[in-house]
């Protein structure tokens, strides 16, 4: 059993406006870069110093009236909070983020796309105007130009598969390339080969019982192959890394529609080949929110309800595998209210889990970089506990697609300027913990 270091959110004496935390982006400095909507002008930090001073940045409340809008805020490796801002007080759409080659943070929300610099600096705002089949826009990459790779899909009229868009955008906002994918499919996730020029898109198709997609692209956005895996029932990735091979690692849901999901994790090879697989099936549901490769294994960290947790509310649930899919170890970690993680990385100091405690982030620090072996964790809340999910022999099909992607002229996939509205708050003390 671990020792852990017992570190529970405080109640203090002003209740913080959460922000709903949808992405976080890690910089290259160690600063993390926080994303998501609130209703109200706060943003909750709840420590990012692994629980060495626990406690709750807040903001004078606006008021039961406030309308949600999209906030940014970027905090340095200690965990000092740097800026916050509110890009956006209309937005209602899930926001995406990532990093540029210049160290701006490119944001994507509903049809609009905005960047900032790294101290905060709305530097300029875009909107798509298809007004006959309006782009959602779901995941964002870095280009090498400085500028960004935003992903999104259309469903055109009358159809009943989704377009794949593809919009390359310059330092400035401004189109370089813009692309379609069709049949395409609703990615979640666009990721850099680093051993090869181009991306990997990630995503789920519009059928009820959907298999994960994963399509690769070149630099200039050509398709270079197109592809599903999936189980007999409803797939959804929600969790994705590029492996050092140029292949991809996923994490997924499985499970009927509707009903208990359990942990789907697979390696696919740089031709998109299926390397090798694995479901673990569990009481309850585990939803994957990091996958991390490290030297012969991979680390997987989910939001699991089914280990006898905080009433019901998910713990973070880590499971490490070798490199055949075997299970190595696996255990959960929490027990201070519904945890949800949201990155894995490698540190100086070993293992990094950035989470989401009642949606303040935060984050736990294992002192190895394998879960195997640890002996405490750093900063969680609750308890340690081993668990004992077992895998499920479990079949994985797959199939490669037909497709190509093409140019759209700029009539089809019209930009606009937004004039930039941002509003800083006052900064605010971290709340004392009683």
């Amino acid at each position: 059993m671990l020792g852990l270091a017992l570190v529970l959110l405080c109640a203090c004496e002003e209740a913080p406006v959460t922000l709903e935390v949808h992405d976080v982006v890690l910089g290259r400095d160690g600063t993390l870069t926080i994303v998501g909507l609130t209703a109200g002008p706060a943003l909750a930090d709840a420590g990012l110093d692994a629980g060495v001073d626990s406690g709750v940045v807040v903001v004078p409340d606006a008021g039961p009236e406030a309308e949600p809008g999209v906030w940014v805020s970027r905090a340095a490796a200690d965990g000092t909070e740097q800026w916050r801002v509110l890009v956006s007080d209309t937005a209602r759409a899930p926001v995406h983020a990532a990093e540029t080659v210049t160290e701006r943070v490119v944001i994507a929300f509903g049809s609009s796309y905005a960047a900032l610099t790294a101290n905060g600096e709305l530097l300029w705002q875009r909107s798509l105007a298809m007004a006959a089949n309006p782009v959602t826009l779901t995941a964002v990459a870095p280009l090498d130009e400085g500028g960004a790779l935003i992903v999104g899909h259309a469903l055109p009229m009358a159809a009943t598969a989704t377009d794949l868009v593809l919009l390359a955008v310059d330092s400035d906002g401004w189109a370089l390339r813009r692309r379609v994918l069709r049949p395409g499919f609703v990615a979640s996730r666009v990721l850099r080969r680093p051993s090869a020029s181009g991306f990997l898109i990630v995503g789920a198709g519009l059928e009820e019982s959907g298999d994960v997609h994963v399509a690769a692209v070149a630099a200039d956005g050509a398709l270079e192959w197109y592809g599903t895996v999936g189980t007999p029932v409803d797939d959804r990735v929600t969790a994705a890394v590029v492996t050092r091979a140029g292949g991809l690692l996923v994490a997924a849901t499985t499970g009927p529609v509707g009903g208990e999901v359990d942990l789907l994790v697979a390696e696919l090879g740089p031709a998109g080949e299926l390397r090798w697989h694995a479901v673990l099936e569990a009481r309850g549901n585990e939803v994957p929110g990091a996958i991390l490769e490290s030297d012969g294994y991979v680390t997987v960290a989910s939001a699991a309800d089914g280990f006898g947790g905080d009433q019901g509310d998910p713990d973070v649930w880590l499971v490490s595998f070798d490199g055949s899919g075997a299970v190595r170890d696996q255990r959960a970690v929490g027990g201070g209210g519904r945890e949800r993680p949201l990155a894995l990385t490698e540190g100086r100091d070993g293992l990094q889990i950035i989470v989401a405690v009642e949606d303040a982030v935060t984050h736990w620090t294992l002192p190895s970089p394998d879960v195997v072996g640890a002996r405490s964790v750093e900063g969680a809340c609750g308890q340690e506990r081993t668990t004992g999910a077992l895998l499920r022999a479990e079949a994985l099909g797959g199939a490669m697609l037909d497709g190509a992607t093409e140019a759209l002229a700029d009539t089809d996939l019209p930009i606009t300027a937004v004039e930039p509205d941002t509003r800083r708050p006052p900064p605010a003390p971290a709340a004392v913990c009683r």
